[in-house]
């Protein structure tokens, strides 16, 4: 006696969503063991489900517990370090998280944690260019004496000799950025670039060559303006600031 395929994907569907959702409240902090990884898996090879099919239904159900793996991972430095990244891969592996599915939940964590370090910048920017009665104005309170960290009233200037400088704060940001791989590349095309072989004799000529390169284009998925803690006149100052500092910094690591 056989089922009918189609009745048996009718029941396979519920039953497997089911069965995720039993492991994930009896698995010890949420994430399954290796057993019941495996018997997840026999399920589907008894329901004929394939894993792709069922990456939704693993996201919905796991997603948070990846999320919080990654936020730990994160620690007080804000960068996840390099030997974090092979057990957060097994992570993913054992919650059944699809790799696309991973990206966003990254993505997602990596914005939670940039979005105060962003509006404190945006804050200090406004402190440190508005007067007292713009600030008011614009924050709907009275802020009286503003002072900065550095215990200084608001100057209205930019440059390196501008009191409550906030050159440290945006290159911070720019590392948690760059040291957790959040830009994105990809290759749009290729280009020929000409490229000297030196000589295979003592005493020999130097050859030129051609070659080709691929050339990469940088996306940026998280920014401060998609994340709405930033509006667009203070993003042009911070960036103002970034380039005037930048160009007049004397010291070594300028």
């Amino acid at each position: 006696f056989q089922l009918e395929d189609e009745m048996v994907r009718s029941y396979a569907g519920p039953l497997y969503n089911r069965a995720v959702e039993q492991i994930a409240s009896t698995a010890p902090g949420g994430i399954p063991s290796k057993d019941q990884v495996e018997t997840l898996a026999s399920l589907r090879e008894l329901l004929s489900i394939a894993m792709e099919d069922v990456y939704e239904v693993h996201s919905n159900t796991f997603g948070s517990q990846y999320k919080k793996g990654i936020k730990e991972a994160l620690g007080t430095t804000g960068v996840i370090r390099e030997e974090f990244r092979a057990p957060l891969e097994d992570l993913k592996s054992r919650l059944g998280v699809s790799d696309q599915a991973a990206k966003d939940i990254y993505l997602e964590a990596l914005s939670e944690r940039m979005k105060p370090m962003i509006e404190y910048i945006s804050n200090e920017m406004e402190r440190l260019v508005l007067t007292n009665d713009q600030l008011a104005q614009k924050r709907g309170d009275d802020y009286g004496e503003d002072y900065f960290k550095s215990g200084q009233k608001a100057s209205g200037k930019l440059g390196l000799g501008t009191d409550g400088n906030i050159m440290s704060d945006i290159m911070n940001l720019i590392d948690f950025y760059v040291e957790n791989d959040i830009v994105e590349k990809s290759v749009v095309g290729t280009k020929k670039v000409e490229k000297k072989v030196p000589a295979d004799e003592e005493g020999g000529e130097e050859k030129t060559i051609t070659v080709e390169e691929p050339v990469y284009e940088s996306a940026y998925p998280i920014t401060a303006m998609g994340l709405q803690c930033i509006d667009e006149k203070v993003a042009e100052l911070c960036y103002r600031q970034f380039v005037v500092s930048s160009f007049t910094d004397q010291s070594p690591n300028a």
